[in-house]
């Protein structure tokens, strides 16, 4: 995405990275502000022994590649994906609760 702004550069001379900027945020904010908010709620409300043991979890249920794409490159299918099925196991065991206690 970059490319162009730095070619412009290159060959003119003229400062174009405030354009750049300014399409990045057209294309990525949203993304970038998720990650962010993401990021805080994993580094910033949890100690560093949760944050480790959370880590050795998610290691042990999905791959590390998939962790670094949901957090830096805005990638959030598979961690969307994981979530749903967490909610629908806890889902289906509530609803397998309430049927036993019938």
């Amino acid at each position: 995405m970059a490319i162009p702004f730095i070619d412009e550069f290159i060959k003119t001379g003229k400062n174009s990275f405030d354009k750049y900027r300014r399409t990045w945020k057209k294309q990525h904010l949203l993304k970038w502000q998720v990650c962010e908010l993401s990021s805080k709620r994993v580094y910033g409300k949890y100690t560093d022994k949760q944050i480790e043991d959370r880590m050795k979890y998610y290691h042990k249920v999905t791959e590390l590649d998939g962790v670094v794409d949901s957090l830096f490159n805005f990638k959030f299918r598979k961690l969307i994906l994981r979530i749903i099925m967490v909610y629908h196991l806890k889902l289906k065991d509530k609803l397998g609760l309430m049927k036993k206690e019938r």
